[in-house]
């Protein structure tokens, strides 16, 4: 259940508009919230928040600071359907020392510094929120404890004993993890560094093989030691007098130079992840005394 608290918007509650399995716009798509007493709050009837086709959310509503703690309800209106949700309004969570940030804004946080988005300017916090769900759900299958498939080790008492490992849970609306420490916290910062190069370089070369000429496809191929693609990178100008600048060559050899740091940087990512995962399992043999495969 999502949990709100006083002056917060509603862009935490969201509704997919589908016809079968197809995310669609409807012509009209509205809502209400009504608070712990059944009471209407806002200005009656607002209008849903586009966020991409057929994903809509309530962000046009900010909960009143006179807002009574306790169970809410936002009431969709989409084209004549209804929907209904309930989510909590929370009275503020007050703590002296220790942590100020919760875990999942840290790893948020650590995630922009190791890729140079120190501001998220590029990377917010719904974008991240999608890679680290998909990082848990890659770290917990490479661990081999996801709900499928458990792990199995050797034990004094006999052979093929289940390993009493915890999943990797991760809540982006109560903003926890669990477990909760600052390994897992690692690991899921580097799951998720590996995801986001992945994607961009994937970015990369659908751009350079949609341009035809780009940097992109061609250079990653280059790169990779792939022959072939297209010449004509950068600029060449020659004048009345017959003296030609031409730094094409040069334009060329830059942006290869450059995508092979890029896959460089990926693979160091890749291998930083892997040795993590490597030392983890040492650590959960260690602790359970046997060997996790």
């Amino acid at each position: 259940m999502t949990t709100l608290a006083a002056n917060q918007s509603g862009v935490a509650l969201d509704i997919f508009v589908k016809a079968g399995s197809v995310l669609y716009d409807p012509s009209s798509i509205t809502f209400t919230v009504t608070d712990v007493n059944a009471a209407p709050q806002g200005s009656g009837a607002y209008y849903g928040n586009r966020i991409s086709i057929g994903h809509y959310n309530a962000g046009l509503f900010t909960v009143p600071a006179s807002g009574a703690v306790g169970d809410w309800t936002i009431a969709w209106s989409v084209d004549g359907a209804a929907k209904n949700e309930t989510f909590t309004v929370a009275a503020p969570s007050l703590t002296t020392g220790g942590d100020t940030m919760n875990v999942i804004d840290y790893i948020n946080d650590m995630i922009r510094i190791d890729i140079g988005d120190f501001n998220g300017d590029i990377f917010g916090d719904t974008l991240l929120g999608r890679y680290t769900k998909k990082a848990v759900t890659r770290l917990n299958r490479a661990l081999g404890i996801s709900n499928k498939v458990r792990p199995t080790g050797i034990t004094p008492g006999g052979l093929g004993t289940p390993a009493r490992l915890p999943q990797i849970t991760i809540d982006l609306d109560a903003r926890t993890i669990y477990p909760d420490n600052e390994e897992i916290r690692d690991i899921i910062v580097l799951q998720s560094e590996v995801l986001i190069t992945k994607a961009e370089l994937a970015v990369l070369r659908r751009a350079g093989a949609a341009s035809g000429g780009s940097s992109g496809a061609e250079l990653l191929a280059a790169a990779s030691g792939i022959t072939g693609g297209n010449e004509g990178e950068g600029i060449m100008v020659r004048n009345a007098d017959g003296v030609t600048i031409d730094n094409r060559q040069r334009f060329s050899t830059w942006s290869a130079q450059r995508v092979k740091l890029f896959l460089a940087d990926a693979e160091m990512r890749e291998k930083e992840l892997a040795d993590a995962l490597r030392q983890l399992r040492l650590d959960f043999a260690g602790s359970m005394g046997k060997v996790i495969f």
